[in-house]
This record gives C-alpha cells, sequence and structure tokens, in this order.
C-alpha cells in the first residue's frame, strides 16, 4: 500500500471513529436530557417552573461532586431564578413540545401553566449511580414543593444565581463554579482540571476531523 493510500485510509477511519465518538455523545446527551424529564414528571407534580429547577438543581449538585454538569446545559439568572434557555425553547407558548418531547411527554393545561407528564417510563440505563442518586434526592426534597417554594430555593443570597446577578447582571450565564465552596467534595482547582481534560477531549476530535479533511 503506497503512502497515499495509506493517508487517505486512516483519514477515512479517522472521520468514521470521531463521528461515530461525536454522534454516540450527542446521543446520550439528549437521551438523559429525555430521561430526567421523563423521570421527575413520573416522580413528581411536575410544571414548567419545577422542571426548570429542577434541572439547575441536578446539574450544579453533580458539579459540586465531580467538577462536570449531568446535562451541560448553560443556565441563565432571569429575575424569577437560573432558567436552562434550550430546555424552556422546547415548551412552546401554544402548548406544544418540540419535536424530540412530543411523542413521550404531554402538556396539561392548569389554572397557572402547564403540568408536563410523562407517556413512557423513564429510563434509568443511562445515568451513573451518583446521577441517579442526586435525582433521587431532588424527587425528595421537592416533591410536595410549590412553586415559590421552589423559586425562593434557588434565590438563596449569596448561592451562584445571586452573585451572578449582583456582579454581571440579570440573563447573564451562572458560572458552574460559583457552586464550589468549602464544603464542597472537591476543590476548584479539581474542577478546573476536569474541565481541561473535557476540552482536551474536544479538541483532539477537532484535530483529528481537520487533518483527515
Amino acid at each position: 500500500m503506497n503512502s497515499q493510500v495509506y493517508c487517505n485510509s486512516w483519514g477515512f477511519l479517522c472521520i468514521f471513529f470521531v463521528e461515530r465518538l461525536v454522534s454516540i455523545e450527542m446521543n446520550l446527551k439528549e437521551e438523559k436530557l429525555k430521561n430526567i424529564i421523563l423521570f421527575f414528571a413520573k416522580e413528581m407534580y411536575l410544571t414548567k417552573t419545577k422542571l426548570m429547577k429542577s434541572l439547575y438543581e441536578l446539574d450544579f449538585r453533580h458539579f459540586k461532586e465531580t467538577g462536570k454538569s449531568v446535562t451541560n446545559l448553560d443556565y441563565v439568572a432571569w429575575e424569577k431564578g437560573p432558567v436552562p434557555k434550550d430546555v424552556l425553547f422546547k415548551f412552546k407558548k401554544d402548548y406544544s413540545v418540540s419535536d424530540d418531547l412530543k411523542d413521550v411527554i404531554r402538556i396539561i393545561h392548569i389554572k397557572k401553566g402547564i403540568r408536563i407528564a410523562n407517556k413512557i417510563k423513564p429510563d434509568l440505563k443511562y445515568f451513573t449511580k451518583r446521577e441517579k442518586r442526586i435525582l433521587n434526592e431532588i424527587v425528595v426534597i421537592y416533591k410536595d414543593a410549590d412553586t415559590k417554594m421552589m423559586i425562593g430555593a434557588s434565590h438563596e443570597v449569596n448561592k451562584p444565581w445571586d452573585i451572578t446577578r449582583k456582579t454581571k447582571g440579570e440573563n447573564e450565564i451562572i458560572d458552574y463554579f460559583l457552586i464550589i465552596d468549602e464544603n464542597a467534595p472537591i476543590t476548584k482547582e479539581e474542577a478546573r482540571q476536569k474541565q481541561e481534560e473535557l476540552k482536551e477531549t474536544e479538541e483532539l476530535f477537532n484535530a483529528i476531523c481537520s487533518r483527515s479533511g
């Protein structure tokens, strides 16, 4: 096999495996988010507000323990609390939902908004033991909470939402590192190292794709 053929074959294999890995990773993120929503809808009386707050709690609790979020969502500091816009926009003003959710959840009109109910059971095979534990902890804490309590829980003084609004302003992205304090199982340096590793992996994929092209 001459060098040109070898390089072309190598490039093809690189592209194939990188695309395959990226596809798997993206699919895992989508499945996780979908099944998180299904889990909360099954275990709680789930309003849109409660979903936004529960997702926030899940991601920030997990980041505090590991330096990684569960969903990789960004949260912005809105007036009424932290909101993952990517999820919020899946719920339309006409009470419909995005295509990726319409076959698994149903929307029930209630007096002050909507209730989210599941059409199918959640599949927890996509989650680690730690993620399952935190999911269940959130249900125990917030199962019977009303909207007022959920808003109050995310509005605590000197917590990520409050700090972001004071230092950056409203509607700005909340930095995950704000959740790491002296009581966290890991330090901010350890969390930064974890983020660096994730970034290096992503850059490696991009570099392979670039060379292959």
